[in-house]
Formats: C-alpha cells, structure tokens, sequence
C-alpha cells in the first residue's frame, strides 16, 4: 500500500475536524436556541389565553351593559310618554275651566234682576201688597209673575250651583295633573341622567374594543367626499358590503387563513338580518309632522318621515345593524345611517347629539343620539331604503308604536 504523502494527510484532518468538533458544538447551540423558542411559544399561549378569557368576560360585561341601556332608554321614552299625554291634557283642562267661569259669570249676569226682584217681594209680604195704593190688576199680576219666576230661579240657581262643582273638579284635576307633570319630569330628568351615565361606562369600553375606528373613519370620509347625493352615498355602501362579502367569501374559504386568524369577537359578526315590516323600533317618541311622499313646499315630496318629538327626547336604534355613517352631510346636517342586512338601511337625522360611532354594531332599542330643545325644533327625520331606494318608514315599525300621534 502506497504510503499517505502530506497532502492527503491534510485534507483527512481537515474531514474530522468538520465532522467532529465544530459540527456538535453547532447542534447543541441549535437546540438550545430551538427550546427557548418553545418556552416563549408556551409563555404566549398562556398570555393568549390570559387575554381570551379577559375578552369573554369583557364581552359579557358590555352585553349586559348594552341590555342596560336598551332598558334605561326604553324606560325614558315611556316616561316622555306619559309626559306629553298630561301636557297635552293640561290646555283642555285649561280650555274648558276658562269656558265654564264665563259661562257661570253670564249665570250670574242674568241672575242678578231676578234676586233683585225677589228680594224687593221678601220686603212686601202678600199683606201689604193689598194695604198698598197699585191696582189690584197690577198686584196680582206682579204676584203671577213673582210665583212664575221662582222655579225657573230655582233651577238656574241648582244649575250654577252644578257649574261650581265642576268647575272646582277641573280645578282640583289641573292641580292634580300639574303635580304629575312635575313628578314625571323630575323622574324623567332622573332616567335621563341614569342613562347618561350608562352611555359614559359604554364610552369606556368602546375606546378599548374598537380599535379599527380610524380605518372606518378614513373610508367612510372618502365615501362621504366622492359622494354628490344620498342617492351615490347609498351606492358606495352598497359597493363596500358587496367587497367586504368578497374579502370574508376568500378567507372563510383558505384554510391556513383560518388557522393563522383569531376569532373575531361578537362585536365584529355578520351584521343583522334583514328586517321585516312591523318589525323595527320607533326611534322616538312623538307626532307625525310630515308623511312619506307628502310636499314639502320646494317641488319634491318627502323621501321619509319626520317627527316633532320632546325636547332633549331619547333616540334609539330601530334595528340591529352597524353604524356605516354618522357626521355632517349636504343639506341634512348630523345624520345617522345604520345598515340592517344586506339590503336595508335607515337614515336619522336632526338630532343635537349622536351617541353612536362608525363601524359600531348595535341592537335594536340601544341608545344613539338625543334631540335639541324646542328652540332647535326637536324634529327626527327618518328614512328607511331598500337596495338604495326610499320607502315608506311607517309601516316598519312595530303596531304598538304605530300609536303615534298625529
């Protein structure tokens, strides 16, 4: 066998130490490196699970806030109710007790040559009218007249005796109902305020789970820039449900998407059903100024309704949905769209304040807004469309809140 020259030597040193020394020494750092990964991966999983159940309970804690709020506004708005029956009873009252003093006041004019009479005949006595110097014709004609006069005296003194007794009653009645006014307003004010507080708790807890707002702010401004009419408004809406479908379409269907996606939370679900006819929630309580389709004096017809309200009246939601605007808009001032399904959509505009945000979900009866003072005119327009299109909002809402005055 040929003997190893210096070079082969060489190279054969240089294979064991590459295959021996260097290479160990690089595993043992590699799973080292690979078991602190775990660790971290482990640590996070627990924190991530930390954080999931802080999410749940978060969750629960603003379900029930929210059903709070759909009963403390449900609640204001059967007391504004109850307020604006007794002040629409108070000016009858009002009414009917002047009618009744003025027409007890003529009572009394009429009366008043009668008693005259009556009280002269008091002062001669059937005796003396025959010792006096008048013509027997003459006396027994006065004493005819006299006997004549006294029932129909009689009865007018019953009857204005009748008008006092109801005109106390009206009386004590407005007495009464004054005082109830100022109870149901003085628990009016407290329900207001009960209320307030509940919308700042929800203030709270909004800021901490909604944190894509200035991403819904920029796209829904841009809508709001491209758009010339409510009409094209409605149309990008349309536009961005139908892309937003697509995009959930494409990642509900890629598997590794959904592995690598945390569940989102019930605030970020599907919005609501469609709604059905008779199904929705007046969103505040008062009369009927304007109808669907009736003039409004500048060559169109009205495309909604509008109510005269209470001031500083409570507006709710009329269905679920997601708030897909809500700020200034040409020629409506602070208006509210909520889309309700894939089709729907209601528009609410006039009211001082707006409770709700952009991308916000909510549920029917939950607080959005309030309406101004009576200087301001306390008016809630209200639009309902289908695919774009107005309709007639009336018959959306539930038959107990179709008691609507006016």
């Amino acid at each position: 066998m040929r003997p190893f020259n210096a070079r082969q030597l060489a190279l054969a040193g240089l294979v064991a130490f590459l295959t021996l020394g260097p290479f160990d020494g690089v595993e043992a750092q590699d799973k080292q490196e690979l078991e602190r990964i775990e660790r971290q991966i482990e640590t996070q999983r627990q924190e991530r699970q930390i954080l999931d159940s802080e999410r749940r309970a978060l969750d629960k804690g603003v379900s029930s806030l929210r059903r709070n709020l759909i009963r403390a506004a449900r609640t204001a708005q059967e007391h504004e109710a109850v307020l604006s029956r007794l002040e629409d009873k108070l000016p009858e009252l009002e009414e009917e007790s002047k009618i009744r003093s003025a027409a007890l006041q003529e009572r009394r004019r009429q009366m008043t040559g009668t008693l005259a009479a009556l009280e002269r005949l008091s002062r001669n006595p059937p005796q003396a009218l025959l010792l006096s110097d008048a013509a027997p014709v003459n006396i027994v004609r006065n004493a005819i007249l006299l006997r004549a006069a006294l029932p129909t005296l009689q009865a007018r003194a019953a009857a204005l005796k009748n008008e006092l007794s109801e005109i106390q009653s009206i009386r004590t009645e407005l007495d009464s109902r004054r005082q109830e006014i100022k109870v149901a307003s003085r628990t009016l004010a407290f329900e207001q305020s009960r209320l307030n507080a509940l919308m700042g708790h929800r203030a709270v807890e909004r800021r901490r789970m909604l944190q894509q707002s200035e991403s819904v702010n920029a796209r829904l401004a841009a809508l709001n820039r491209k758009a010339q009419s409510l009409r094209e408004l409605f149309s990008n809406f349309a536009k961005e449900k139908r892309d937003e479908d697509a995009a959930r379409t494409g990642k509900e269907t890629s598997p590794k998407q959904q592995s690598t996606t945390e569940q989102p939370s019930r605030q970020a679900g599907p919005i609501a059903r469609n709604p059905a006819r008779g199904s929705m929630t007046l969103p505040a309580r008062g009369r009927v100024v304007e109808r669907f389709g009736q003039d409004t004096g500048t060559g169109s017809s009205a495309k909604g309704a509008t109510f005269r309200t209470r001031y500083r009246a409570q507006v709710v939601a009329p269905f679920d949905g997601k708030v897909v605007f809500a700020g200034p808009f040409k020629g409506y001032g602070q208006i509210l769209i909520i889309q309700h399904g894939d089709a729907y959509h209601t528009l609410l505009a006039g009211m001082r304040r707006v409770d709700a945000t952009l991308g916000q979900r909510l549920l029917a009866g939950e607080p959005i807004g309030v309406m101004g003072t009576q200087e301001d005119g306390a008016r809630l327009y209200v639009e309902v469309r289908r695919k774009g299109q107005p309709v007639n909002p009336l018959p959306w809402f539930t038959a107990a809140n179709n008691k609507v005055r006016g």
